[in-house]
């Protein structure tokens, strides 16, 4: 069996403390480029953030967490992990996928919290056989994962991995083993919208 985790965005209060990424400023006379990669996959070396990233707390005035969860997300951004996190994706995968530091600060720029990691899932499949869909223009089927939506996953494409994406889906649902689930919930890391994914 495997899960699908996305950010559980309807309890309230919110359980993510709310941040925004700030994007490292180009070089003189380069253009700006985007640090992040939606269509997954590992992020091409000259769109690799050139210094640390900054998030900076921006608290809404609807209520959300203080201080965010081992797994938590920042504005339009993929999941935000603490080092505990880190440490436990590279204890299953090392080195398959990327991790790049983040500041966590205040308005006025001091440490909050510390410093977290955004999780760029490099390994994309093929793997969902069955489920809900809708179809995209071109007709293909885009599934959609989470807690309302079972579906079902080809064994024979994701038995040897604990971390991916799949082309089905849409990029915010990333599914993870049964073991290294089983993992994360021993150790209460995140407020999740989990999904299940019946391996056939």
């Amino acid at each position: 069996m495997a899960y699908v985790i996305r950010a559980s965005l309807e309890e309230r209060p919110c359980p993510y403390a709310r941040y925004k990424v700030q994007e490292d400023p180009p070089p003189l006379g380069q253009e700006r480029v985007f640090w992040s990669n939606p269509i997954g996959g590992p992020v091409r070396a000259e769109w690799l953030p050139r210094s640390v990233l900054r998030a900076i707390y921006e608290p809404e005035t609807f209520p959300c967490a203080e201080f965010n969860p081992d797994w938590s997300y920042v504005i339009g951004g993929p999941p935000c992990v603490s080092q505990r996190v880190r440490d436990l994706i590279e204890e299953f995968e090392p080195n398959v996928h990327q991790l790049f530091p983040v500041d966590m600060l205040a308005a006025d720029g001091s440490v909050r919290e510390p410093r977290r990691y955004l999780l760029n899932v490099c390994t994309v499949v093929e793997g969902i056989i069955g489920g809900h869909y809708t179809l995209r223009s071109n007709g293909e089927p885009l599934f959609h994962a989470g807690s309302r939506h079972p579906m079902t996953i080809r064994k024979s494409r994701v038995s040897k991995l604990h971390l991916w994406l799949d082309r089905r889906s849409t990029p915010d649902a990333i599914f993870v083993s049964d073991a290294l689930y089983q993992k994360l919930e021993v150790q209460k890391v995140g407020a999740f919208d989990l999904g299940i994914g019946k391996e056939k």
